[in-house]
């Protein structure tokens, strides 16, 4: 984990290897606990669906979920049963421009 603020520049080996993070703005990585996965910020209700199915699937399964956040939203999560998921939205510019785009290292892969 890193213990101090990673560049946004640096987020997409702490994505990758799925490490906790946060950058000196609003972009972070973490892994899910009870109270986090309520935090939806403005995420679509089409896809509020599958992020409350992946978070139900991990815990039944005793797993951990990985969620890559823009503010409050999350724009990817990594699950051991389904990989990632990207949810093919537009938010705010900061979000789209300088966040989703750090997320071309997991698509490749994904």
């Amino acid at each position: 984990m890193a213990t101090r603020p990673v560049r946004t520049a640096d987020t997409p080996a702490y994505i990758s290897n799925r490490e906790t993070f946060q950058t000196h703005g609003s972009m972070s990585g973490e892994y899910l606990s009870q109270f986090s996965a309520s935090r939806t910020g403005r995420l679509p209700e089409s896809h509020r669906e599958v992020w409350e199915l992946d978070y139900k699937a991990s815990q039944d399964a005793g797993t951990a979920m990985y969620v890559v956040r823009s503010y409050d939203t999350p724009i990817a999560w990594w699950t051991a049963h389904a990989g990632w998921f990207i949810p093919n939205e537009k938010y705010t510019q900061t979000t789209s421009t300088r966040h989703q785009s750090r997320l071309w290292s997991i698509r490749k892969a994904a």
